[in-house]
């Protein structure tokens, strides 16, 4: 808008088990303000849904019976994101501080601290400008559950490409490989992801 005001919503979902199973689900509602060029705040809510395969039981008569195999935790996070951009070459660079809290349906809440540095390429092909990027990030967990050495506790590799479907429109799709630490072990994951936001 002129004011340099942006409301926006977002939707997000993902694959994952080798890009098998649907596990993710995110919308979320935010509100940015260009400063500068370079320079946007962005205050914003999620409301997340998560598949854990964990099975869920039910009473039948004196014993239980398996209710499913799964069940959706639910989380509610409160954001505050920090927008840093810059171009070098007509590549785009962004790096995105992102401020959130954690209230989730299973587990004490805490503070999460997420740096993505994204780079935008200078290519836009067809009628959508479809623009392909890489990206990196890492997550740094303020809960005192975790032990000190376990709260640097993953580390994301995106490659994927961005479309502009009008002048309010964006979508997306992108490859998620995804490192996790808990306990002191680190395991992976492969996931791929489909985004659609419209800014008003």
């Amino acid at each position: 808008t002129e004011c340099g005001l942006e409301p926006k919503v977002e939707q997000e979902l993902r694959y994952g088990d080798d890009m098998s199973e649907y596990y993710y689900a995110e919308t979320y509602l935010s509100a940015g303000y260009q400063v500068t060029d370079w320079f946007k705040p962005v205050i914003g809510f999620a409301q997340i849904y998560e598949r854990s395969n964990t099975a869920r039981y039910q009473e039948s008569g004196e014993a239980y019976s398996q209710k499913s195999d799964h069940y959706w935790k639910q989380q509610e996070n409160p954001r505050l994101d920090l927008f840093f951009s810059a171009k070098l070459k007509d590549w785009g660079l962004e790096d995105r501080v992102r401020l959130e809290y954690r209230n989730k349906d299973d587990a004490a809440n805490y503070m999460r601290y997420r740096n993505r540095i994204r780079v935008k390429s200078p290519w836009e092909w067809t009628a959508v400008k479809l623009n392909p990027y890489v990206a990196w990030e890492m997550n740094y967990e303020d809960d005192s559950d975790k032990d000190a050495s376990d709260r640097l506790n993953r580390h994301r590799l995106y490659a994927g490409v961005g479309a502009k479907l009008g002048k309010q429109w964006k979508a997306g799709a992108y490859y998620m490989y995804e490192d996790n630490k808990k306990a002191g072990e680190w395991t992976s994951l492969n996931a791929i992801g489909c985004e659609l936001g419209a800014t008003f």
